[in-house]
């Protein structure tokens, strides 16, 4: 039905002018894609890099990102630019998939996908990737549009208001099947864990860019410093968790949502128990560690200072507890287990997302330590020049 309207429209440009259009339609979609990547929580990888890890939660929560951007750059075309021709948004679409799913099906032979499940299933994540952004185009333009100018559509009936219940739809339709993704277990797998070392790779590359420019923990290293002495943990311990949920945290966006609902909606935040600020500590965790009511254990992660010091507090306690623990051997490989899977409150330490966070804390101390250890040798070096 998409395709025939597609094909239908692919071959009847009528001129220059609308040739033009759809070029600059496909930069203007490429640019709102390159862009979400900003505003959205900056675990998000491109479609490149989900070469490396078939994370569909991840890809389908990108991809309904994505869908809003369609709907409003089609409904600007139509409105405010006065651009009717179906043929520009169809062919931008058609301009932009090829653009972002050739490289990758090529670069990793996709198309050969009869060589493997696993393979199969990344041909499939991208096949369904050019999907999404047909349906909605789809939904735009042959259901919503025509349902506002009072037009039948593309059912006919005289009721537009069908045509345009359905229209929305379609347009939420990837939603629903992000749902149903995300009510299934993350649990590790052996194809996944066989992609850990890559994910791990390329989260410590994004947190050390991160440390490197525009994070909140070099604004608040001397906090950092002094919560970690104070309850005597490395601060690299402490700074890389608060690295990491930084990075899980995201955008300028996010906080600022996270602080409209804290300022403006408390009732909402404490009845789901969200979590706050830099560390992202649960109200309930920080409520049981502080001993205090949910209330002012808000209060108490919304300030920035006060929320790295429960953050240090609650990782003291979780390194007291491993300590404790005399058979921890037999489910936890380390110290770093622990603390991950505690952290973000996984089921098991077998998760993967608690293996990754695991991996990463692991990464960041054995970097640490090789750069402490190089500083002690360069100094001794230079001790040795001096004296020569």
């Amino acid at each position: 039905m998409m395709g025939e309207v597609y094909f239908k429209v692919l071959y009847s440009i009528q001129n220059i002018h609308e040739l033009f259009s759809i070029v600059c339609f496909t930069v203007l979609f490429l640019i709102s894609f390159t862009v979400h990547r900003k505003i959205i929580p900056k675990g998000y990888f491109s479609l490149d890099e989900i070469a490396y890890m078939f994370d569909l939660k991840r890809f389908w929560t990108a991809s309904n990102i994505r869908c809003f951007f369609i709907g409003a750059i089609i409904f600007l075309g139509y409105y405010q630019f006065d651009i009717k021709s179906k043929t520009v948004y169809y062919s931008a679409l058609g301009l932009v998939s090829l653009i972002q799913v050739f490289p990758v099906i090529m670069k990793y032979q996709l198309y050969k996908f009869w060589e493997g499940t696993y393979r199969f299933k990344l041909f499939c994540a991208n096949i369904f990737y050019v999907a999404v952004l047909f349906f909605m185009g789809f939904a735009c333009l042959e259901f919503m549009i025509p349902a506002i100018q009072g037009e039948k559509g593309y059912i006919d009936t005289v009721y537009p208001s069908i045509n345009f219940v359905l229209g929305i739809f379609f347009y939420i339709f990837p939603l629903f099947i992000q749902f149903s993704v995300q009510r299934n277990a993350d649990f590790m797998n052996s194809v996944r864990i066989n992609f850990l070392h890559t994910d791990t790779t390329i989260m410590l590359r994004n947190i050390d860019l991160m440390n490197r420019k525009n994070s909140l923990v070099i604004y608040y290293k001397a906090e950092i410093k002094k919560n970690a002495e104070f309850y005597k943990m490395d601060p690299e311990l402490l700074k890389s968790v608060l690295l990491i949920e930084e990075f899980n945290r995201g955008s300028l966006i996010q906080s600022f949502i996270e602080r409209l609902l804290i300022n403006y909606f408390p009732e909402i935040v404490l009845k789901q128990d969200m979590s706050i600020g830099f560390g992202q500590v649960k109200i309930s965790t920080a409520s049981r560690l502080l001993n205090i009511s949910e209330g002012k254990a808000l209060e108490e992660l919304a300030n920035p200072i006060k929320n790295i010091e429960i953050c240090a507090r609650y990782i003291r306690l979780l390194i007291n507890q491993y300590a404790k623990n005399q058979f921890r051997s037999s489910v936890y490989n380390d110290l770093y287990d622990y603390i991950a899977k505690n952290y973000i409150g996984a089921a098991k330490a077998t998760m993967y997302n608690a293996v990754l966070y695991a991996a990463i804390l692991r990464g960041r101390s054995k970097i640490e330590m090789e750069q402490r250890l190089q500083k002690e040798k360069d100094k001794k070096n230079k001790q040795v020049f001096v004296k020569a």
